[in-house]
Parts: C-alpha cells; sequence; structure tokens
C-alpha cells in the first residue's frame, strides 16, 4: 500500500457537534503509522455547557481547554493533510459531523476533500463480526486500545482501516470500496 491518509477522532464538551475539544489524530503512510497526537481544542463555551456525561467518557475538563487553539487554528494544521489524501475515522458519520458543524461555526469552507469509515470497511471485511464498534473491532485484531483517548482512538482507526484491506484483499481504500460496494464520503464547501 502506498497511498498515505490520515485517521482522525473528535471528542465533544457536549451532545452538540460544534462542540469539539479534542482532536486526536495519526498519520499513515505505506502501511503504517508515521506520527500521531492529540490537540485540545477550545471549544469557546461557558462551563455550564459542558456535559458531565462527557467529561466522564474522555477525561477532558474545561479548565483544560482554556489556553488551547480554537478549532479554526486546528483546521489550519489539519486542513493541509486533506490535499495529500483522504481522512479515516472509526464512525465517520460522528466525526465528519463534528467537523462539519466546526467548519460551519467557525466560518471556514474547506477545500473538497474525501473520507472513509473504518467501521464500515470493518463491516464489510468481516461480517460475521456481531459489532464493528471500535473496541470491540480493536480487540477482535489484538490492537492497543485506549478508548476515548482521541490519539489512540484515531491510531486504531487507521490500523483496523489496513487490516480491513488486507482481509478484502486489495491493496488500496479506492479498490476496498469499489470491491465492497462502498463509496467515499465527501466534505466540500456546498456539502459540509
Amino acid at each position: 500500500m502506498e497511498e498515505g491518509f490520515l485517521a482522525i477522532d473528535f471528542e465533544t464538551a457536549n451532545a452538540q457537534r460544534g462542540s469539539a475539544c479534542a482532536l486526536g489524530w495519526a498519520q499513515f503512510q505505506d502501511g503504517r503509522a508515521l506520527d500521531s497526537g492529540r490537540l485540545l481544542i477550545n471549544p469557546q463555551l461557558p462551563d455550564k455547557q459542558w456535559d458531565s456525561f462527557n467529561i466522564a467518557i474522555h477525561g477532558i475538563e474545561p479548565e483544560d481547554v482554556r489556553a488551547a487553539p480554537t478549532f479554526t487554528e486546528v483546521w489550519s494544521l489539519i486542513a493541509p493533510c486533506t490535499a495529500a489524501g483522504p481522512l479515516v475515522a472509526h464512525n465517520a458519520s460522528f466525526d465528519m459531523s463534528v467537523l462539519r458543524a466546526e467548519l460551519a461555526r467557525s466560518g471556514v469552507a474547506p477545500a473538497p476533500f474525501r473520507y472513509v469509515c473504518s467501521a464500515r470497511l470493518s463491516r464489510a471485511a468481516w461480517p460475521e463480526m456481531l459489532s464493528v464498534s471500535l473496541p470491540i473491532v480493536a480487540d477482535e485484531l489484538g490492537i492497543e486500545l485506549d478508548h476515548h483517548n482521541p490519539c489512540a482512538d484515531a491510531t486504531a482507526s487507521g490500523q483496523i482501516l489496513l487490516a480491513a484491506l488486507e482481509q478484502i484483499g486489495v491493496a488500496t481504500i479506492a479498490e476496498a470500496l469499489k470491491k465492497t460496494g462502498r463509496q467515499w464520503g465527501e466534505v466540500r464547501p456546498d456539502l459540509r
């Protein structure tokens, strides 16, 4: 596999998609992770708008992000990666809805880019799995996971995608989508 992609995972301050408080990322090239990290994001919300349920899941408190960059600043770091290859997320419908909501909230019109869901490709690769939730697939594949640590979730998503490509018997994401009858997701200024 020679293509590169950026795996991502968002955590949010509350149930609203436009409340990103962290982004985990892992850059993959030639079938391996090159680099990964976590960026805290200041969602610019009053403390009372943070949900204790979300905090209990990811452990990020309002005071942790007060000095963190805004989504717009974080997006300026990530956007160049979308020109080099697709984004990958496990349960991409959630992560892309957070991304779209934050782009809309900050008034950013992104350059068009593609994404793919590692959960959907997991379903195609291992139809016998009762669930393709991130912790279950990671456990089944022997992938280490500190669930809801966004960096760990992003890295696991990328590793799952690579394992799915191997299981499906293809070398690229495009071949996997074609073979399984799935399609690229797309984010464009007119679609967000």
